[in-house]
């Protein structure tokens, strides 16, 4: 009997030892924890607003996530496949969500927007710093030659240094895969917007912004649609000036995005108008989870015009030009462009004709008007000199 009761404290003491031994110590840092908890926080807030936002958007549940760091801590949300076997459930955070952790990653600088290749599976590379000291600075340079309000630029380096604009590229991107899902990506990048060094094309890519904005704040339906026309009437002028391939990735690179824009600041829109309780945020914010809508809106505003105005680094002049169009579809049709945009060979600039009625037979009548607006032959004057200063961007309107 003695014998027995010794054989099973043995191995009682060799299970419990066996467990302490194969227990993993993730050693994950506070930085690690805050930006897994921002991207768990972007996840449920994507199970609150997605479908509001963009019907029939579930796909960002399927989105495969690694956040990696300098200090070789790795974490994946919600693989799809076989996991690594370096990786182990990890429970540190009470979620629905698959999260698994590994304490060696290898890595040393990670981007959003990036892909890593894991055992021949693809994940979303996260990027791990939340506080980008880099991007204030670059909208701090971008800026600083139209906006001369010292307030004003510590308020933009505020809003993208804060951890609601960090869960809010996660938006952006998430909905990446859902494009990709919807409609293959054999356009993307076919060549790089080599044609803004064109000072005609220059001149009629600032015309095309001006009009844009003018659309989207246009206090009528009429109105907008009249000046959509002027700008398409400018874009069909604008494209004998390009390749075709040129032509290709000037729409394909707005529709892909300029709706990740859209989505991004829609979802602040959303989030302002419901009562929704953060899970995993860390924001001082008390008036909701996210900055609110105006500051979203005021930072998109202010891209826009630099997008408008920059002649010599055009930067991220589809997210923003594209965006817009985004946003005056909503104010021609509703959603009705959402199901239409994820169709087959079909863009964002091609629902402008169709929901503003444009009929290219009368080009020359809209780009009447639209001379009588702009003086093409200053603009074009402006935009050469600009090519050989250090200047960037047109400041006379």
């Amino acid at each position: 009997m003695m014998r027995v009761i010794v054989l099973i404290a043995l191995v009682i003491f060799s299970d419990n030892l066996l467990i302490a031994q194969n227990k993993f110590d993730f050693n994950l840092t506070s930085e690690m924890e805050k930006s897994v908890k921002l991207n768990l926080e972007a996840i449920s807030i994507l199970d609150s607003v997605s479908e509001i936002v963009w019907p029939g958007w579930s796909t960002y549940k399927k989105v495969p996530i690694f956040i990696g760091s300098p200090n070789n801590n790795a974490v994946l949300i919600n693989p799809q496949n076989d996991i690594p076997e370096d990786f182990k459930p990890c429970d540190l955070f009470e979620s629905k969500n698959r999260i698994f952790a590994r304490e060696y990653s290898g890595l040393t600088n990670n981007y959003n927007g990036t892909i890593i290749k894991l055992n021949d599976n693809y994940y979303r590379l996260i990027r791990m710093s939340i506080y980008d000291s880099g991007i204030s600075h670059y909208y701090k340079e971008r800026v600083s030659e139209f906006i001369k309000d010292d307030a004003q630029i510590e308020r933009i380096k505020n809003l993208l240094q804060s951890q609601d604009y960090y869960i809010s590229i996660n938006t952006h991107e998430a909905f990446h895969f859902h494009q990709k899902n919807k409609k293959y990506s054999v356009y993307y990048k076919t060549v790089e917007p080599r044609y803004y060094t064109k000072s005609k094309v220059l001149a009629y890519s600032y015309i095309e912004g001006m009009l844009l904005k003018r659309a989207l704040y246009a206090e009528n339906v009429a109105n907008t649609k009249e000046l959509i026309c002027q700008f398409l009437a400018i874009r069909e002028l604008k494209s004998q000036y390009l390749s075709k391939r040129q032509r290709v990735y000037e729409k394909f690179d707005e529709y892909q995005e300029g709706t990740a824009q859209y989505v991004q600041t829609q979802i602040q829109v959303i989030l302002d108008s419901i009562d929704y309780q953060a899970k995993y945020n860390d924001s001082d914010n008390s008036s909701s989870v996210f900055m609110k809508a105006s500051d979203f809106l005021f930072l998109d505003s202010l891209c826009m015009e630099a997008s408008i105005k920059n002649i010599k680094d055009p930067g991220n002049k589809h997210y923003f030009y594209g965006q817009t169009q985004a946003k005056i579809l909503d104010k021609l049709c509703g959603n009705a462009w959402k199901n239409e945009i994820l169709q087959g060979n079909i863009f964002l600039i091609d629902l402008l004709v169709k929901y503003s009625e444009y009929d290219s037979s009368n080009k020359f009548e809209y780009l009447r008007k639209v001379s009588a607006e702009y003086d093409y032959k200053k603009i074009l004057k402006e935009v050469k000199k600009i090519r050989f200063r250090k200047k960037q961007y047109i400041l006379n309107e």
